[in-house]
């Protein structure tokens, strides 16, 4: 951390963790966020944030439709000292706990695990944590996609299931 409001993904972690180094990482993140989303005619910059955003709309009783206005998202990938910073912007997180799927066994099963102590009577802060944890989850896919995008363990994962 380089400070009280910027959180570092160390050095350690990267290697360790997650098999790559900052230089590919970045590397990647420069051939595939920005230059592949430019050249593809996309006006967002990131791996796949409609993959993690359509995967949660659906398991949490959204409207998974959603997923194309939370797509236009950006991720930042920056060297840091020895570590990295990583950002990522969401212009849009559409999110309900009342109505449509959300009552459905499964869904509220979902957004239980979530919200485990959450008055779903009482939607702000219920919507506001859920905007929360797709974000989070869209995060973390960044992450953990662009270094696999980078370490090859997609290309593998990917062959190996024959997807």
């Amino acid at each position: 951390s380089t400070g009280p409001n910027i959180k570092m993904v160390p050095k350690e972690i990267l290697t360790k963790v997650f098999d790559v180094n900052v230089k590919d990482l970045l590397k990647t993140h420069v051939a595939k966020n920005l230059v592949g989303s430019n050249v593809a005619g996309s006006m967002a910059q990131n791996m796949h944030v409609a993959n993690a955003l359509a995967a949660f709309y659906i398991a949490t009783g959204q409207d998974p439709a959603h997923a194309v206005g939370g797509s236009e998202a950006s991720v930042t990938f920056e060297k840091q000292g020895d570590g990295l910073y990583v950002a990522l912007t969401l212009p849009s997180v559409s999110v309900g706990s009342v109505g449509g799927g959300t009552w459905f066994p499964k869904q509220s099963q979902a957004r239980a695990l979530i919200m485990p102590s959450a008055n779903f009577k009482k939607s702000n802060d219920n919507s506001m944590t859920l905007a929360l944890a797709a974000g989070v989850a869209a995060f973390a896919g960044e992450i953990s996609g662009l270094c696999a995008l980078t370490n090859q363990s997609l290309a593998d994962a990917h062959q190996k299931l024959a997807r």
